[in-house]
């Protein structure tokens, strides 16, 4: 039995966690993107699998409601945060209702879905990642909380949205989602073998990983509480090939939920080149898109007024400002090339054989030229002064 096109499937791991046979692992593929292995031992062919997955079917979409510009209220609040704050904002939101979030994070050299209770638990999913994340058993976790009747909610890509929409079977009005407006996601693999290839650690050793530091893009490393290695993306390989569509999983570039319409009840990301002087309030800020998808969403929006700044925006502004949110990220020409060379010499090495590479090589190199003349013109102004 086959859950579905390998080429199709998404890893959301519906499939997984709706075996009651323990039949169903998730496993890399050559390319190493997770896909569900079926121990024929163990399967008993009923089918539920195939029926659960979300790529067997057309996805329940929703037309936005609202769109909105945002950010806190109170910037302290931004701190760790990407944009503007708005995962942060309703998970708090929720936890102080008695909810639950379950949101990503980094832990144990994991990075996977986990549950949190407390506003402590939830400051661990501040932060982009830009890597897809291991949903492992967490659905079944949050079938849990429902019928004990916890609200719950769950935040990560559309696909990991629609997954477990389709795990569940039937509607709970005490779960809410926010799916992220999702460039695609790579393979987890590659993310721990390129930290092996700049640090000679494994992924495990390190504290933390970080992606960004507000716009700018960086990746960051932490280990035995000391940076071990920073780089911009301009300048990294394997950040640079996530923002040029290199290294996304084979069916990110064929999203069925890339597009204005949204499966889950609040949509959150970004907003690129937003006018700031159209805007109500005046802030520094980074600043978020917010997509009402459901009533459910308009609720808990109109729950969290106290704590953004939010005005209304016309909903074809937020679309041309972000590809996602019309169609999904086209790959990279060398995309193929990357493939074939990936099984035979791994991550870093593939991404050196691409055309990509000599563009971060430029960079290093311009980056290098630049320094003494940046010293000389400092040295010059302070003789001038």
């Amino acid at each position: 039995m086959v859950v579905t096109d390998y080429e199709k499937c998404s890893g959301c791991a519906a499939c997984e966690n709706s075996c009651g046979y323990g039949a169903i692992t998730m496993q890399p593929n050559e390319l190493g993107a997770i896909i569900p292995q079926i121990d024929p031992t163990k399967c008993v062919s009923c089918g539920l699998c195939v029926k659960i997955c979300p790529q067997n079917s057309a996805p329940d979409l929703h037309k936005p409601l609202d769109c909105f510009a945002v950010t806190r209220k109170n910037p302290e609040c931004l701190t760790g945060s990407s944009s503007g704050g708005v995962g942060a904002g309703l998970s708090e939101l929720v936890i102080s209702q008695g909810g639950v979030v379950c949101g990503l994070t980094f832990s144990n050299g994991r990075i996977c879905h986990v549950v949190a209770e407390t506003k402590l638990d939830i400051e661990q999913f501040k932060g982009s990642k830009y890597v897809q994340s291991e949903t492992g058993h967490v659905f079944g976790q949050i079938l849990h909380y429902l019928k004990k009747d916890r609200f719950v909610l769950f935040a990560g890509t559309p696909c990991q949205v629609d997954g477990l929409l389709h795990f569940l079977r039937r509607p709970y009005d005490n779960l809410l989602t926010i799916d992220l407006i999702c460039h695609g996601v790579p393979p987890q693999q590659y993310l721990k073998e390129h930290i092996r290839s700049v640090t000679g650690k494994d992924i495990s050793a390190l504290q933390k990983i970080s992606f960004r530091q507000g716009i700018n893009y960086f990746l960051e490393l932490t280990a035995n509480q000391r940076r071990v290695y920073q780089k911009k993306s301009s300048e990294d390989i394997y950040l640079q090939s996530f923002c040029d569509s290199l290294i996304s999983r084979k069916n990110c570039y064929n999203c069925q939920y890339a597009q204005t319409s949204r499966c889950a009840d609040i949509t959150i990301g970004d907003y690129w080149g937003i006018d700031r002087s159209e805007l109500s309030f005046k802030t520094n800020s980074p600043i978020s898109v917010v997509l009402i998808n459901t009533p459910k969403g308009a609720k808990l929006w109109a729950d969290a007024q106290h704590i953004f700044l939010c005005q209304s925006r016309p909903l074809e502004d937020a679309v041309a400002k972000n590809n996602q949110l019309r169609a999904p990220s086209r790959p990279h020409k060398d995309r193929t090339l990357f493939e074939s060379w990936y099984p035979i010499v791994g991550f870093d090495n593939a991404v050196k054989k691409t055309s990509l590479f000599r563009k971060i090589l430029r960079q290093r190199i311009r980056r290098i030229v630049m320094i003494p003349l940046t010293i000389m013109r400092s040295l010059l102004k302070h003789l001038g002064d």
